[in-house]
């Protein structure tokens, strides 16, 4: 914040004392100091020495004034000026900054304080750090501060509480703690001390500077008034009052009471402020450092991690713990520095280990990974930081790692977790004859299914399998004779020679098929002639005439049965012309013929063209003839010709060549003959204007003229005057002098009586100057005035006005009053005498003085009764005396402003009878005022206290029932002891059993025993009506196979419901849905439904999902002990149990058990290999009986 130019001024100042007297000027900033004369100097001032004076200048650093919330009776009228009350009874107000304080830094706040100008006003402004919040204030003789704790309180008191706070008889300040303001207490820190010094009064209408400032590296605490330290304190008030806790609120407030003042502030300089931070890792934070202005250049550094290094609020994100400090500067150049600290946290950075790939069916893994540790791990698969690889999990899963630190910040990170299926493959392919997999390598012959076991790109298992099916090729033959050429329809191709054929194909197996073709082919024949001939042709082949060029063919049948074709190459050449136009000037020789025309007309010329055909050319043929024009031209000077644009400047014969219409030759001729132009010039000065003979012109100014006119060769003749004119000259003087002789400084005589006065002279251009004197002479004893004056119409008031009317003197006249006004009137007067002066345009002089008068002041009592109960009335007793009138509006306030009429004894008008007020809460009622009927006010602010015994707070605690809720005895109302009324009558049973749904009226009166003071409160309490719960599902029982259940809401009058399905499936809010069970047994349906009113009503229904019976029974099995298929018996699903009869061919039974295998054994050896019937009856889940019979073969 400092200048750094001490050293370097005072070297500068050094080298002025070794000189002569020196006059020099030196500029500073608030807060350096310059060495002058052997002194430092902090002043901004002129310092004399025998070597000279030194002017200082001392410009002002940054003004930063912050911002306050504002609460109560606070305004802020102004800028920068905060009005914590105003000279009303009863108000509070407190303005808190809007950024906390940082203790573990310094500060130092420069305001101005204003208690007013009422010595009897009260009640203070107090200065606090607090920690509660920004919306904290208390009333009446508190100064506001009451009660807010923890605080540290700076209390300017104006209003002496002598026997409740131990507060001195004088304006003080002292220093108490925690929202106490008794001196005499602990809570004292700083003992009371007259404010200002010498217990003079501080409620004095002019505003007090005070500094509060801190250093926490010291423990200090000072307050510096108006230059005086009134307060140096000592101590840690971090630890001893604020819990160890830094951070606070801090502003000012201040009450009124039953006596008031205008208390208010204003801020000179806080200081930059700005608290340390926190942040998480990555975060961002704009720092507001509440300066006001935008007049300032700013410059944070470092510049590190700043969206901008010179806004006023930039965007802060450090990846660290990082210092940042504020430079702002003003148009001086001078600056303020602050500083605060950005705490990084960086714990919650976390990190997750890559997970290797995982196959489907893999052992579950403990997701412990990621570090810091603690945190929680989501995602598909995840359940309780448990990753189980599962058919749900194949593929890539994306898991989350959640970290939050200590201090709340968060971080997280993502790790994919592959899970790979076991895979397959089916091949189901049909080859002929044989067939190489290249899974395996294998050449396959017949067909089959044949597998190959391997591992897949994830590392998993893979099967692959071959359905083969193996077809066979086949093959076919015919014979055929044809002409020239045969299309086979086999292949689609053409042949042209004779020989064998074959064409591959595939056959209906999708194999190979061959088709062979014997082929024996005879040749057609032809002949061909060219012609070439003019215009046409007949062909004797076919007896056509052909009249254009082109290949015409004539088709028979030869000797060996084909085609003969017989073809004409016609060639057909034409006879040709040609014409031209041609339109020539004079004669055409013709090219073609080299012929010469002279006449236009049509001609011709025929010859053979390269065809050998007849050629004729025609010629168009226009002649047209050449053209001359002359012209003779006598002219001044020059002439430009129109015909070529040309200037010419002599005479002669001049000749331009062109075409005419016809596009011939045109020549124009120009005979020209030239004369001259002549010209002359005078220069000529005279005075004021001049006549020139020339023209007889009169000119009066300079300049250069041109007079033209016809010289003896017939051009212009041009004559020129060089005229310059000089100017006579003249000066008037006005002058006015009173009582006095005036004398003329151009010919020093002396004049006393007014009239017009001139000298004349030549002046410098040797013109004549005139001196003209107006002087009028005037006389003080002439003026008088005729006062309008207005008296004041209402005691105090400033409604005098007065008008002063001159006579006399010189007009106009200038006005000065008492206080410097030079108005002709003066208007919101009080009463009082008033001087003024007239001074006339001659300056003469009038002084006087005027009076204005004021009605005498009325003077008021009044009592009220106290104490009463809320809404009950208290009367107002008032009396008025040394009053001129009768009839008076009074103004008062209870909690609001009211206006009533009433005589001097207080007796309303109309009616006769005293004022009553029912104030809700005890409190001062103020008289603010009285008008008479002349509109007089008068203002009072006299108040009495009336004591608000409040009515018991009566609550009846009691909510809505549902039909179907048992009756029941009201009780919940407190404070108990009191009557219950059920729609007026009174009981406390409410018998809901028993009543219709609807609303009811439940009233509770009660009389406190205290107070005496008696409230009721009426609530209406209401019976809703409850739904009905009902549901529906398909027809009972369902099997498994059949599991899917359609259910249905059949309820009515509700708004919310849940479905409980008894297989852990809870659905909210649906009508009707349809839910799989995927298993058998005997679920308990539960249907939960809600009204709008929360009544609420169920249905519970029991659901049965049965198995199926399946029974599958083999045909044939093989006893040899190879432990496959060694038994005969069904395989039964979801039946319990069955009766297995096995009979011979004759029908004799050979085995008859329950739920037994049948191993072919009859008596202990195996019977013979054979067919044998058999007859199953199963029994199912219901023991329903199913009879299955048929035969068994049975292979050794």
């Amino acid at each position: 914040m400092k200048s750094k130019l001490l050293l370097i001024l005072s070297l500068f100042l050094f080298l002025q004392n070794i000189n002569a007297q020196i006059f020099d000027t030196l500029t500073i900033c608030n807060g350096d100091s310059a060495y002058i004369y052997n002194n430092w100097e902090t002043v901004t001032g002129n310092y004399p020495h025998s070597s000279g004076i030194t002017t200082l200048i001392v410009n002002p650093t940054p003004t930063l004034i912050g911002n306050f919330v504002l609460n109560g009776n606070a305004s802020q009228p102004i800028p920068n000026t905060y009005q914590l009350t105003q000279a009303i009874n009863g108000q509070l107000g407190s303005a808190w900054n809007s950024v906390t304080l940082d203790l573990t830094q310094p500060f130092s706040f420069d305001v101005d304080l204003f208690f007013g100008n009422n010595d009897g006003g009260a009640d203070g402004i107090a200065f606090l750090l607090q920690q509660v919040s920004t919306n904290v204030g208390s009333s009446g003789g508190n100064l506001g501060y009451y009660g807010i704790s923890p605080s540290f309180c700076v209390e300017f008191d104006t209003w002496q509480n002598g026997l409740i706070n131990s507060d001195p008889w004088y304006d003080h300040i002292a220093v108490q703690k925690n929202g106490n303001l008794v001196h005499s207490s602990s809570n004292n820190l700083v003992s009371p001390t007259g404010v200002p010094p010498g217990n003079i009064n501080i409620e004095d209408g002019q505003w007090h500077n005070v500094i509060f400032s801190w250093n926490p590296s010291i423990n200090n605490f000072r307050v510096v008034f108006d230059g005086t330290t009134l307060v140096n304190y000592n101590n840690n008030i971090i630890s001893t009052i604020f819990g160890n806790n830094p951070s606070v609120y801090w502003g000012f407030t201040a009450a009124t009471g039953g006596a008031n003042n205008l208390q208010q502030f204003r801020v000179n300089s806080l200081g930059i402020q700005l608290p340390d931070t926190s942040i998480c890792h990555y975060d961002t934070v704009q720092i507001d450092p509440q300066v006001n202005s935008t007049n300032y250049s700013y410059l944070w550094t470092p510049n590190y991690n700043i969206s901008n290094d010179t806004l006023i609020s930039p965007y802060f994100s450090p990846d660290t713990t990082t210092t940042y400090a504020l430079e702002i500067t003003n148009s001086y150049g001078c600056s303020s520095i602050g500083s605060f600290t950005i705490f990084v946290d960086t714990t919650n950075v976390v990190n997750f280990t890559t997970i290797s790939p995982l196959c489907e069916g893999d052992t579950p893994i403990n997701l412990n990974f990621a570090s810091p540790i603690g945190g929680t791990y989501s995602g598909s698969g995840v359940v309780n930081n448990i990753f189980t690889p599962d058919v749900n999990t194949i593929g890539v899963n994306m898991i989350t790692y959640n970290y939050i630190s200590s201090n709340g910040c968060s971080d997280s990170t993502t790790q994919n977790i592959s899970v790979g299926a076991s895979t397959s493959s089916i091949i189901n392919t049909a080859v002929c004859d044989s067939y190489t997999w290249n899974i395996d390598g294998q050449t396959y012959t017949s067909s089959g299914a044949y597998t190959s076991i391997s591992t897949n790109s994830s590392g998993c298992t893979h099967v692959d399998s071959l359905v083969l099916t193996i077809n066979n090729s086949t093959s076919a033959s015919v014979s055929v004779l044809a002409c020239d050429s045969y299309t086979w329809n086999i292949d689609g191709q053409t042949y042209t020679s004779s020989g064998v054929y074959t064409s591959i194909s595939t056959n209906a197996s999708g194999c190979t098929h061959v088709d062979s073709l014997v082929l024996t082919l005879t040749n057609s024949t032809s002949a061909s002639v060219s012609v070439t001939v003019c215009n046409s042709y007949t062909w004797n082949i076919d007896g056509q005439i052909y009249t254009s060029s082109g290949v015409y063919t004539s088709t028979t049948t030869n000797a060996a049965g084909c085609t003969h074709v017989d073809s004409l190459v016609l060639t057909i050449n034409n006879s040709t012309s040609t014409s031209i136009s041609v339109s020539a000037c004079n004669s055409y020789t013709w090219p073609n013929n080299g012929q010469s025309y002279n006449n236009s007309g049509i001609y011709t010329d025929v010859n053979i063209n390269a065809s050998g055909c007849i050629h004729t050319d025609t010629l168009n043929l226009t002649i047209s003839n050449n053209s001359s024009n002359t012209i003779t031209v006598t002219a001044c000077d020059s002439y430009t010709w129109n015909i070529d644009g040309q200037t010419y400047t002599s005479s002669g014969v001049y000749t331009s060549t062109t075409t005419n219409a016809s596009g011939c030759t045109h020549v124009d001729s120009l005979v020209l003959t030239l004369g001259n132009s002549t010209s002359a010039s005078v220069n000529v000065t005279a005075c004021d204007s001049y006549v020139w003979p020339n023209n007889g012109q009169l000119y009066n100014s300079s300049g250069t003229y041109v007079s033209s006119n016809i010289n003896v060769a017939g051009c212009n003749h041009y004559d020129t005057l060089n005229l310059i004119i000089n100017y006579s000259t003249s000066n008037t003087t006005i002058a006015t002098v009173c009582d006095t002789t005036y004398i003329w400084s151009i010919n020093g005589q002396s004049y006393n009586s007014s009239g017009n006065y001139t000298v004349i002279s030549t002046n410098a251009a040797g013109c004549t100057h005139t001196e003209i004197l107006n002087l009028i002479v005037g006389y003080s004893d002439g003026i008088s005035v005729i006062l309008n004056d207005v008296h004041i119409s209402c005691h105090g008031s400033n409604d005098g006005s007065i008008i002063l009317n001159p006579i006399g003197g010189t007009p106009p006249y200038q006005y000065l009053w008492y206080n410097g006004s030079t108005s002709q009137s003066l208007n919101s007067l009080y009463a009082g005498t008033y001087n003024f002066t007239i001074t006339d345009d001659n300056g003469c002089i009038f002084d006087s003085v005027a009076t204005l008068n004021e009605p005498n002041q009325i003077f008021l009592d009044f009592v009220a009764t106290s104490s009463i109960c809320r809404y009950d009335e208290s009367v107002l007793s008032i009396n008025i005396s040394n009053s001129t009138s009768n009839i008076y509006t009074v103004s008062l306030q209870d909690s609001i402003l009211k206006s009533f009429i009433i005589d001097t004894n207080g007796l309303l008008i109309p009616g006769g009878i005293p004022i009553t007020l029912t104030p809700n809460y005890s409190g001062e009622v103020i008289i603010i005022s009285l008008t008479d009927n002349n509109g007089c006010t008068e203002i009072f602010n006299d108040d009495v206290h009336i004591e608000v015994k409040q009515l018991p707070d009566i609550y009846l605690n009691e909510e809505d029932v549902c039909v179907g809720h048992p009756s029941y005895t009201l009780n919940q109302a407190t404070p108990q002891g009191g009557t219950y009324y059920i729609n007026d009558d009174m009981t406390d049973y409410f018998d809901v059993e028993n009543l219709e749904p609807g609303s009811y009226n439940i009233s509770y009166q009660y009389t406190d025993p205290v107070t005496l003071c008696y409230n009721e409160i009426d609530e209406i309490i209401t019976i809703r009506e409850s739904p009905v719960a009902g549901l529906m599902f398909n027809s009972q029982p369902a099997d498994i196979n059949n599991a899917i259940i359609f259910f249905r809401d059949n309820s009515s009058d509700f708004v919310n419901s849940v479905w409980d399905l008894g297989d852990g499936t809870i659905i909210y809010d649906e009508l009707n849905f349809s839910h799989t069970y995927i298993d058998t047994g005997t679920y308990i349906i539960k249907y939960f439904i809600t009204n709008q009113y929360h009544c609420s009503d169920s249905v519970i229904e029991n659901l049965v999902i049965n198995p199926v019976c399946y029974t599958y029974i083999p045909s044939s099995f093989t006893p040899n002990d190879d432990g496959i298929n060694d038994y005969f018996y069904p395989s039964v699903i979801g039946g319990n149990n069955y009766n297995m009869i096995i009979y011979d061919r004759w029908g004799g039974v050979i085995y008859n058990e329950d739920n037994g295998k049948w191993d072919g054994i009859l008596k202990n050896n195996l019977i013979n290999s054979g067919v044998y019937s058999y007859s199953i009856t199963v029994l199912d889940f219901k023991n329903k009986p199913f009879i299955y019979t048929g035969i068994i073969t049975l292979i050794k």
